[in-house]
């Protein structure tokens, strides 16, 4: 399994080892999982959570040369290590209902299914968030805030007109892994982090949880925040395009 972050500490998103300062900021968890065609009969499967801080009374106003998110993403080649993705995925889903103020997917349980093989159960933290995210209406106290790009908000269940309504640009890339030609595990991971930080921002801007003015394009805030994260991309001469 591959793997690609830019968090100090890829174990602890939340922070929530640090008693001794104060609590940190609330995030936004966005998690996505797509499956990409390989050589012969080797798929690519990857996942990839983005964590977008929130301000703790009010929109936080974002811009490109100033919006910071920390972000994890991991890929597997054909059936081997599917069971260690999916456990990553299942205990990143558990930490984001135990931590995040807010867990977006765009159609999550679809997405969550590219993780679980054929005929083969769901990892546990992946079986109960679908049965969370199909009563997310009806989440209760101490439970984050749940939204589906696909189904709650305007323009869905396209995320490519959610992300035009939401003045985010660049959803060619953003919104769609390769399918006409296999392409390397870096491009891969870097076009799912990109579709996860649009859905992230769609919901935020949807919630009132940050506003910005004109558009955000999220290959430039890719390059800006994660730019040493994939250098396979360069060597592939590729920028994440479909």
């Amino acid at each position: 399994m591959l793997t690609w972050t830019n968090l100090a500490q890829p174990g602890d998103p939340y922070r929530t080892g640090q008693r001794l300062y104060r609590k940190p900021a609330p995030l936004l968890a966005a998690i996505t999982a797509r499956q990409t065609p390989g050589n012969g009969d080797s798929p690519s499967t990857v996942f990839a959570v983005v964590y977008l801080p929130l301000h703790r009374t009010r929109a936080l106003p974002v811009s490109e040369g100033t919006l910071a998110f920390g972000f994890r993403a991991a890929s597997v080649r054909g059936g081997a290590g599917m069971a260690a993705l999916a456990e990553a995925a299942g205990l990143d889903l558990m930490a984001a209902r135990s931590h995040a103020a807010v867990l977006a997917g765009h159609d999550l349980p679809a997405e969550l299914a590219f993780l679980t093989r054929p005929g083969a159960a769901p990892a546990r933290g992946l079986a109960a968030a679908g049965q969370a995210w199909a009563g997310r209406d009806r989440a209760g106290r101490g439970t984050p805030v749940m939204i589906d790009s696909a189904a709650d908000l305007p323009g869905g269940p396209a995320l490519d007109r959610v992300c035009e309504l939401a003045r985010i640009i660049s959803v060619g890339r953003a919104c769609r892994l390769p399918g006409s030609r296999p392409a390397g595990a870096g491009t891969t991971a870097r076009i799912a982090v990109e579709r996860a930080l649009a859905i992230a921002l769609a919901c935020a801007r949807h919630l009132g949880r940050c506003e910005w003015e004109g558009t955000l394009d999220t290959a430039s805030l890719i390059s800006a925040c994660a730019w040493d994260c994939f250098p396979e991309t360069r060597d592939e001469g590729e920028t994440g395009a479909a």
